[in-house]
C-alpha cells in the first residue's frame, strides 16, 4: 500500500482554506506471481476433500485488484 498526504500549506493555497486535509491510499492485490509453477495459479484449493488438496484442475487464478482510496476533510 501507498500513502500520501498533501501538506496543510499546500492545502491553504490550493482550496482558499476550504480543505483540511487531503490523504490518497493505493492498495494492489495479486498483481503478480514469481514462482515456477507451471499452471494459472500456485495457490491451488480444487475441493475440499484431503486427498485431493492442492491438486490443479485448471482453475482460475486469485483476480487482481486495485483500490484507490481519498480521505478529505472540510
Amino acid at each position: 500500500a501507498l500513502f500520501y498526504e498533501f501538506p496543510a500549506s499546500m492545502l491553504k493555497d490550493f482550496s482558499k482554506g476550504y480543505v483540511k486535509s487531503l490523504k490518497l491510499s493505493l492498495t494492489a492485490r495479486n498483481i503478480f506471481t514469481l514462482t515456477n509453477y507451471s499452471g494459472y495459479d500456485p495457490e491451488v484449493l480444487a475441493t475440499d476433500s484431503y486427498n485431493y488438496y492442492a491438486y490443479d484442475y485448471a482453475g482460475y487464478p486469485h483476480c487482481k485488484s486495485y483500490s484507490l482510496s481519498v480521505e478529505l476533510k472540510f
